[in-house]
Parts: C-alpha cells; structure tokens; sequence
C-alpha cells in the first residue's frame, strides 16, 4: 500500500502539469489571423501549381480552378524539353541562371568578405572617404547605372557574353557594408594572439575572424543568391543572344508573347514556378531552423558571436528604420525628389527586419508571436512606402 501510494502521489504532479498546458484564447487568436494571411498569400501560388497541369483551353476556360480537369503534363514535359517543341528552351535558360547565381554569390561572398574585413581593420589613407563612397553608391537607384554598364561593357568588348553577365555582379555595396559592420562587433583581442604567433593577415581573416562571421556569411548567402537570381534589368542591357537568357529574362520573353502565340497559361505558370522553386527552398530552410542548427554546431565563442550579431542587427534596423522614416517625413514635407530614395529605402529595411523577425522568433520561442505579429505589421507597411515612393516618381505633389 505504502508504494502504491507514492507512485499516485508521484503521478499527480505531472496530471496537473499537462492539463495546466492549455493555449491562451489570445494565442489562439493571433495564430488565427495568421493562418488566413498565410492562406491570402499561399493561394496564388496554388492557382500557379494548379495552372501548369492544365491544358491550355482548361487553363482558360477555368483560370481559379484547384482541381486540373483533364490532368495534363504537357506544360512540363514540354519545359524539360520531352518533346519537339524547342521554341521555349527553358532548360538552357535555368543552365545560366543556375551558372551566373552559383559564381556571383560564390565570389560575393569571398570578395565582399575581404572588402570589409579591409575597411573594418586596415587602417590605411583615405578609408574613412572610401567608406562614404560605399554609402553613396548603395544610395544610388540600380536603374542610374544601367546606360554606364551598357557602355563599358561595349568598350571592353564583352558585351553578350558571360563574363559581361558576371563579372559586374561579382561585388555588391551592401554585401561590403553587412561585413564591415560585423567585423566591428567582433573584439581585435581576438586576432591578436594569432598575430603574436606570427600569422599574416589574410592568414588571420581566414582562420580567425572569417569561421566567427558564419551568421553575416549566411545573410550574405541569401541577399547574393536571391539577387542575382531574380537580376533582370542587367541581364537585358548586357546580353542580346537568346542563348544567354536567364529564367527571369526568358519568362519575360515568354509571358510578352515573343515566343510563341496564344495565352500558353500552363507554360507560363510552370516556368514562373519553376523560378520561385530555388529562392523558395533557401527562404523555407531558413525559417525551419536547418541553417540556424548548423550555425548552432560551432564553438561557444562563435554562439557568442551569433547571439551579439543578430542583437547588433536587430536594433541596428530598427534605429535605420526611425531615422530613414524622420528622413522620408522631412523631404516629404519639404516636396523634395529625395522621396523616392527615403521611401524605397524605408520599405526595403521593413522588409528586411520583418525577415530578421521571422528568422529570430524560430530561435527564440518566447518572442514567437510577437515578432511574427510585427512581421506582418511591416510587410504591408513596406508595400505603403513603396507606393509613396512609386508616387512620388509620377507625380510632383503626393495625395
């Protein structure tokens, strides 16, 4: 009786415990919401999954259907070049896109490193102008740049060719500019006895500082691939041979009708999904947690260093964001041309910081509602900011 008595009473704590776990009716609101914002955006994405495996008179007849009514393929085998047709060469397309994204993402990754390894601790003439320059060129609109880029890839006769689709690619202002600033949060007491034991300082970057600059290298990763990927405007000014094409680029092509007649909905659909298959899958391993574990694997230093970077980045944007906003109200009150700068550039950091909202609540439960509540708030707020910047490039006066 004695033992039978101690096991209930050891039992009972862990009963109470489990019916204690009950979500709050807030909680259960605020993940409601959630999911019907999740479902606004995720449905055209179905109607686009759902459009390439319908045949071309279903896909018109019946353009908001879930169902393909008959199942067709042809769409696909047709991209994955199973048939005759070769007028649509999707695959040559997706062949350069995947070339021109691994090696300008590869080299930003190496160069914009060494870039702002070199200006975060060379101490040399003229760094602090070289800086400002860093800052004044990502202030300029990529558009400005593409009549200069037309004419020196023209005088240095490699117009249409890959290395005119690399090679301007291949360092970005930015991808300088996140690491400078993190190698700024890293302690030079950390190279020093690397220096002592007479390592060099490419050895020093290299082996010491690059390996505790994972989480900047990763965001650096992202931003890279995602832009050169999505990279239409230069691809268009650089390259006029059809066999230089690139999935944005061709899908352009596509969807203006210069390859074929018809609607070919199912075509399109299906190359647009296939382009939003690779940033998708980057964007989705990061939200899920399966970089943030292998970043997790390093030494404690460098969880150190990962905890300060993401704080540092939190709170650098969310000061970014106030001063581009007192700015953008300024030159909007004054009825400045800087609108459009200050706006695009307070939409863009939005959107960033409700990514880092999005990454940093999948580390940090307690927070998870919150940040994800302040993701969305600043989507839509971006989209806003955008549209002020939009306006104001058409209009002189803003409504």
């Amino acid at each position: 009786m004695t033992t039978t008595t101690v096991r209930l009473q050891d039992t009972a704590p862990d009963v109470s415990a489990r019916g204690d776990q009950r979500v709050s009716p807030k909680k259960l609101a605020g993940y409601a919401i959630l999911i019907i914002f999740a479902i606004i955006y995720l449905y055209p994405f179905l109607i686009q999954i759902a459009t390439s495996l319908k045949s071309d008179p279903e896909a018109t007849a019946h353009p908001l259907s879930l169902i393909p009514n008959p199942f067709d393929l042809g769409a696909w085998k047709r991209m994955f070049g199973l048939t005759s047709d070769t007028s649509v060469p999707i695959m040559t397309w997706l062949g350069n896109s995947v070339l021109v994204t691994v090696v300008v993402t590869a080299s930003r990754v190496f160069l914009d490193s060494l870039a702002g390894y070199a200006l975060s601790r060379l101490h040399f003439k003229g760094r602090g102008a070289l800086f400002a320059a860093l800052l004044a060129v990502m202030s300029v609109p990529g558009v400005v740049l593409l009549v200069p880029k037309f004419l020196i890839v023209t005088y240095l006769g490699i117009f249409d060719t890959y290395t005119a689709m690399i090679v301007p690619l291949m360092v970005d202002a930015a991808g300088i500019f996140i690491m400078k600033q993190f190698f700024d949060s890293v302690s030079v007491s950390i190279e020093e006895a690397a220096r002592m034991d007479g390592a060099s300082v490419f050895r020093t970057f290299w082996s010491v500082v690059l390996p505790m600059a994972r989480p900047a290298l990763i965001t650096l990763t992202i931003l890279s691939f995602q832009g050169s990927w999505n990279e239409f405007s230069h691809f268009l000014v650089v390259t006029q041979d059809p066999s230089h094409k690139t999935m944005i680029t061709g899908l352009a092509s596509l969807t203006s009708g210069e390859l074929g007649a018809g609607t070919q909905f199912p075509l399109k659909m299906g190359a647009a999904l296939l382009t939003t298959i690779p940033v998708a899958l980057i964007f989705f391993a990061v939200c899920l947690g399966l970089i943030p574990q292998i970043v997790d694997l390093s030494s404690s230093l460098n969880q150190v260093a990962l905890a300060n970077h993401w704080r540092t980045v939190w709170v650098g944007l969310d000061v970014a964001e106030a001063v581009v906003f007192l700015l953008t109200a300024w030159f909007l009150f004054r009825r400045s041309n800087l609108v459009s700068v200050t706006a695009s550039m307070a939409a863009m950091m939005l959107w960033l910081d409700a990514w880092f909202d999005v990454l940093t609540s999948s580390r940090q439960a307690d927070i998870d509602m919150a940040t994800n509540l302040a993701a969305l708030v600043e989507v839509p707020l971006g989209f806003f900011c955008l549209y002020v910047a939009l306006r104001s490039l058409g209009v002189q006066r803003l409504p």
